[in-house]
């Protein structure tokens, strides 16, 4: 059976519920992190927290808990799934209150919940993904880690549609890329020297600062490559040596193809035709195994 805690106590996921007038419902007004669980370990847990502590500063939620109580409860929540591999989902609203657009009053206490997510020990080697490319919709912070994710389903679902497997979302003022439905976006570039760069957009409001995105720059400082945040298009990407994507479940995930043009090299191993983006997530897999 699954748990899910909310509200201070624990419940079978099944049976789990909010009022019909919490405001994560009605209005989006709700904050959430995925936290990878390996081994039983949660992963990069302080990355979460800075990131939902500012989530919830952007949107004036006040925190329900100290942060030290919040690892309290998701190391419970490990604990009563018998949660090996996996995830934990957290999300905070802003509590439940009469549907009117005006935050409700300041002793409203908030909605907080988790549930667990079973999965299975990292893959040998990265998932290769068809990438589509679509207009991004979304509203102008996407930096905040809300619940507001219909423009993301929307433009998943378009890719898929399309023959995708995942989508990349571009801004149609300057043909920049900005990151996948739940993924931050990485090129690499080689020159005639073999020598080699990173790209990733930069941070802004139009990307969200994702914690393996984080935790992927320092293991690439430590290891001696060049990483440049700056903006690419989406014809650079296509002439790109590499494209991968990085996410708290799915670490590292090749893009072997963009809107039906191959990346990369066409002959060879994924390993041999993505060579960083295969080195990049063994580093990551046993950075997790250290932790």
């Amino acid at each position: 059976m699954s748990w899910a805690w909310i509200n201070g106590r624990f419940t079978p996921l099944s049976h789990a519920a909010l009022s019909i007038e919490d405001r994560g419902l009605l209005f989006a007004d709700a904050v959430y992190e995925v936290v990878c669980v390996a081994r039983a370990r949660a992963l990069d847990v302080e990355g979460h927290w800075s990131r939902l502590w500012r989530s919830m500063r952007e949107i004036d939620l006040a925190p329900p808990c100290s942060r030290a109580v919040l690892t309290l409860l998701l190391e419970r929540v490990v604990a009563r799934n018998r949660l090996r591999e996996g995830m934990v989902y957290l999300q905070i609203s802003r509590g439940s209150a009469r549907r009117e657009h005006a935050f409700p009053a300041p002793s409203t206490l908030a909605n907080m919940f988790f549930f667990a997510t079973h999965g299975k020990p990292p893959l040998a080697a990265p998932r290769l993904l068809r990438a589509v490319s679509v207009a991004d919709t979304r509203w102008r912070r996407v930096d905040i880690k809300t619940t507001n994710l219909l423009a993301n389903c929307l433009a998943l679902e378009e890719a898929k549609a399309r023959g995708g497997d995942e989508v990349l979302l571009y801004d149609a003022a300057s043909d920049n890329l900005l990151e996948a439905s739940k993924s931050n976006l990485w090129l690499v570039a080689r020159d005639t020297k073999a020598f080699t760069k990173i790209f990733t957009p930069p941070r802004s409001t139009n990307i969200l600062g994702g914690v393996t995105r984080l935790a992927l720059l320092r293991l690439a400082e430590q290891a001696g490559l060049t990483i440049c945040e700056e903006s690419f298009t989406r014809e650079q990407a296509k002439a790109a040596d590499e494209l991968f994507l990085t996410n708290s479940t799915g670490f590292v995930s090749v893009v072997s193809s963009l809107d039906g043009c191959a990346i990369g090299k066409e002959e060879g191993t994924p390993r041999q035709r993505y060579p960083l983006s295969h080195k990049l997530y063994d580093m990551y897999v046993e950075r997790m195994g250290s932790l």
